[in-house]
């Protein structure tokens, strides 16, 4: 594995808040992503990184052009890798809160106060943008997302005992200490349910926030990146692991 940092944005105010993107081939995305992103959440600065992981299309360029921190991974190692890329950059710095969200179009820069406010006034410790809080029919889901998303939500809540509706979204907000507390091992798309297995281990407070549910056009980076199959092995693999952690760190009840 190879990690080259790009670009520092040199900059007099701090960031209080970061947006960490990681993104594979997501120039096109970024373009119209990158400037919507507010330059102050809630009166806070916020600085934004974006993850290149082993882009071809000139992600990495668009990205430092937008004036956002680049750190480029070579070759394409997974959104798990580059999620803790983006974190070891932050390794040395205080801030209140990190958000992470996809680069492919499907999360709303509009949507980031609402998603960070509960963070910052200690409502809870992570936020979790839900694509069907609102409304847990279909609608525009891809008939198989709908499917694994229905599996897994049910496992999870059995499981956690939590009222999960979205298991795999992607834009999450966690405080400084959450974001350090939570440990995450997969090199791809396990991060999603890790981090609800973490909060459940570290006893962090989980809030689920209503997001718009969008759908971006093209091939989804999961079926080029190894295939839907994959992926959902992935999945089963991380619940399984992360129960077995759980269970085992959870206090015994002695028998009476």
């Amino acid at each position: 594995m190879c990690i080259f940092k790009v670009k520092q944005v040199e900059i007099r105010e701090r960031a209080l808040i970061y947006v960490l993107i990681p993104a594979f081939n997501e120039a096109d995305h970024l373009r119209d992503l990158l400037p919507k992103i507010p330059s102050r959440v809630l009166g806070r600065r916020a600085g934004v990184i974006v993850v290149c992981d082993g882009s071809t299309d000139g992600t990495c360029r668009v990205a430092a052009d937008h004036g956002a921190e680049v750190v480029r991974l070579w070759p394409n190692l997974g959104k798990g890798s580059a999620v803790r890329a983006g974190a070891a950059l932050l390794d040395d710095r205080e801030y209140e809160a990190v958000v992470t969200m996809d680069g492919d179009g499907q999360h709303k820069p509009a949507e980031l106060a609402s998603l960070i406010r509960p963070v910052l006034i200690d409502q809870c410790d992570i936020t979790i943008g839900s694509r069907y809080m609102v409304d847990p029919r279909r609608g525009p889901t891809p008939f198989n997302r709908y499917l694994v998303r229905t599996a897994f939500t049910r496992a999870l809540r059995r499981i956690l005992d939590q009222p999960v509706t979205d298991p795999f979204s992607g834009l999450r907000c966690m405080s400084q200490s959450a974001f350090e507390t939570v440990t995450l091992f997969g090199d791809r798309y396990e991060g999603e349910l890790e981090v609800r297995f973490e909060a459940e281990r570290h006893g962090l407070r989980i809030v689920e926030v209503p997001m718009k549910r969008i759908y971006a056009s093209g091939q989804s980076k999961m079926a080029a990146t190894g295939g839907r199959l994959r992926v959902i092995r992935g999945y089963t693999a991380t619940v399984r692991r992360k129960t077995r952690e759980l269970n085992a760190a959870r206090p015994r009840v002695p028998v009476a």
